[in-house]
């Protein structure tokens, strides 16, 4: 991007945005799917060699500036999303370091933003609280801080440079953010957000900016520094909204019971919807009789 604001000839710059598109994953070791450091000689120096303030799986999602060629990397989407869960679930995220900081972020853009919404939620309870120790880790220049206030907005620049946010879940009903313009004789501009029921409700049910329907996890940059509203509307229970159907209906098929208290009758015909017309179910009379009465409960056996 700098060749080509620069006014550099084509073939240069595409030159370079190529061999950035490749250079991280000429540490990638298709035998393993994770990244590994090499030797001098071009040689695999072993999974575990060479890692500081986190490992291969840490060091494996930290692709910010190309996230789809990871995921296809990965295996596509669910696969994806699945890799993510063996990450938080075996331990691996070390949110007292920045490196894990994005990475529950990559559920949305993976199409599962309900594990988004839950892991932010859970990782700002285990590591913040407003004691003189109330950070897990060092603060490094601002960065333990600036995670938390973005979080608690409800989005996080993944790639900084991309002038994209990737959309999480709010903490508060409602923040208030004064933003300074470039001309200091120019008075602030507003941005609001708002959330009810944030407190206690994590997930994301539907999203406005300036009153047009936000249909996909992501804000950019341009649509917030004038200013405006941001309104979330929370549930207590997974939404439609930022979840590709394909992922939900697998991760509802791959226990032999979960529960995910429904409220919402249009969400039950949605998520009935799917079972009825995936050919590799089969729906036994309980979670029929469970999808049409509209309980609060989908239970699969």
């Amino acid at each position: 991007m700098a060749a080509k604001i620069l006014g550099k000839p084509e073939n240069i710059t595409s030159f370079l945005l190529d061999r950035s598109r490749r250079a991280s994953f000429t540490l990638y070791n298709n035998n393993t799917n994770f990244m590994e450091a090499r030797n001098a000689d071009g040689s695999w120096a072993g999974p575990d060699s060479g890692w500081t303030e986190g490992d291969k799986w840490i060091y494996t999602l930290d692709v910010v500036h190309d996230v789809p060629q990871l995921i296809q990397h990965r295996g596509g989407n669910l696969s994806f999303v699945k890799s993510l869960d063996e990450h938080f679930d075996g331990g691996h995220n070390q949110h007292t370091n920045e490196p894990s900081h994005h990475i529950p972020y990559l559920y949305s853009l993976a199409g599962a933003a309900f594990h988004t919404q839950e892991r932010v939620r859970s990782i700002a309870a285990e590591n913040y609280n407003n004691t003189p120790i109330g950070l897990s880790g060092n603060e490094d220049c601002g960065q333990m801080s600036a995670w938390y206030i973005f979080s608690a907005m409800g989005f996080y620049p993944v790639n900084p440079v991309s002038a994209e946010y990737v959309v999480g879940a709010p903490f508060y009903d409602e923040m208030i953010i004064d933003l300074p313009q470039p001309d200091a004789m120019v008075q602030s501009k507003r941005l609001t957000i708002k959330a009810e029921g944030a407190k206690n409700k994590k997930y994301v049910k539907s999203l406005t900016l300036n009153g047009k329907a936000v249909l996909q996890p992501i804000l950019l940059h341009e649509q917030l520094v004038g200013g405006g509203e941001i309104v979330f509307e929370m549930s207590d229970n997974v939404q439609e909204w930022g979840n590709d159907p394909e992922i939900l209906r697998s991760l509802l098929h791959r226990s032999k019971e979960m529960h995910y208290n429904i409220y919402n009758d249009g969400v039950v015909e949605y998520l009935a919807s799917i079972y009825r017309t995936a050919a590799t179910v089969h729906l036994n009379q309980r979670l029929e009789q469970t999808l049409r009465g509209g309980t609060r409960a989908v239970t699969i056996t």
